[in-house]
């Protein structure tokens, strides 16, 4: 069974498609200029997918395969769709569709159920002393994000833990972008409450702007959107920025100095993080707690650090109920981040530690360990 070629060429009414199942072919212009086209869904049949059948269906946002071989296409089929239209394949089938001939294409192929969404991560870092004095040393904190929907402008708030500052060259804080976000430009502006806020933005024309402390996206000459915390949702454009590149790695650097006030194991913050997608809506990204540590320089001070990651390897985090479970060798400060952004700190014994919480998603951090915890 085939949809026979130019079926429903120019159907610019045509909003969404879900193929019969017992199709293995979809003819010559089958959808061609069919500008409203927001999703295609093609079943496990369909082997065959013939020229420009969906050439120039420029409104299309996402294609639902069901096959686990990639439909054979040609060169055109997909001319003109935009290369950020999202792909969802069946379970495990990302790398095969990503390597094949007009599939690859694509820029983001993800596994059918999956949600498109964004995340920060980092690894830890370690602060040195060298016998006990301190002759500090910069550390570098790369801050990574992973993103399965293409974003074309980001910003975030840091918090350094008392006695850990950013490091400045010329006035200017040192942060560098990646190779990720070449074609944009990152800002650093210092808030009242000592955060940092970093932006990241096109470099123009573009219709992302900073006013004061936050991204905006410009409307018109005259007017703008709400800041990124607001609800509005801005108009899309007809030529949107190059999305950042790729679906994760690292995305800035920024450079760190401790000084003698910091002497304890402590974490980075990273809050309030917003991005603003392809087609200039906002969306809001999870916290992230980066966790820090000082360890001397000494044959000594390296002996007892690696005690401490034995010791921290046993440490156990969850949840069960409305209690928060932290099972800890040592007596230590165990430090919950609240929904509202809060930091509780909650004193442990060693041994087996119950936290009575409300329902909500908290950040624990204990020593080294961070962990995300849904109390229910």
């Amino acid at each position: 069974t085939a949809i026979g070629g130019a079926a429903f060429e120019g159907c610019t009414a045509l909003a969404g498609v879900t193929i019969d199942s017992g199709v293995t072919e979809i003819g010559n212009f089958a959808f061609y200029n069919c500008t409203a086209l927001t999703s295609v869904t093609l079943p496990e049949s369909v082997a065959t997918i013939g020229t420009s059948a969906f050439q120039a269906c420029t409104g299309l946002t996402q294609i639902i395969v069901q096959a686990t071989t990639p439909p054979t296409v040609k060169s055109n089929t997909f001319l003109n769709v935009d290369k950020y239209t999202l792909v969802y394949v069946p379970a495990g089938c990302v790398e095969t569709y990503s390597k094949a001939y007009g599939w690859k294409d694509f820029a983001y192929i993800l596994e059918i159920g999956a949600e498109p969404g964004i995340s920060l991560a980092a690894e830890s870092i370690k602060v040195r002393k060298e016998n006990n004095e301190w002759q500090p040393q910069e550390v570098s904190l790369p801050i990574s994000m992973q993103n399965t929907v293409p974003v074309v402008g980001m910003q975030c708030d840091i918090e350094l833990p008392e006695g850990l500052t950013a490091v400045k060259q010329n006035d200017r804080y040192a942060v560098s972008l990646s190779t990720r976000a070449e074609g944009y430009r990152m800002e650093i502006i210092s808030l009242q409450d000592g955060r940092l806020r970093v932006l990241i933005y096109p470099q123009p024309p573009t219709p992302i702007v900073i006013y004061g402390e936050d991204l905006y996206i410009i409307k018109s000459a005259t007017s703008r959107a709400a800041t990124s915390h607001g609800q509005e949702k801005a108009l899309s454009y007809p030529q949107p920025p190059t999305p950042i590149s790729g679906s994760e790695g690292p995305l800035f650097t920024i450079k760190l100095k401790p000084n003698e006030q910091y002497s304890t194991t402590d974490h980075v913050s990273i809050s309030h993080a917003v991005v603003i997608t392809r087609d200039y809506t906002m969306q809001t990204i999870a916290d992230l707690m980066i966790a820090c540590t000082l360890q001397d320089g000494n044959t000594a001070g390296e002996s007892d650090i690696s005690d401490l990651a034995d010791v921290e390897s046993t440490i156990r985090i969850y949840a069960t109920g409305n209690r928060v479970m932290v099972e800890s060798p040592v007596a230590q400060e165990a430090r919950i981040i609240m929904p509202n952004g809060l930091v509780l700190s909650e004193h442990l014994q060693a041994g087996h530690n119950e936290i009575p919480l409300q329902q909500g998603l908290y950040i624990v951090v204990v020593g080294r360990e961070v962990r995300k915890v849904m109390v229910r």
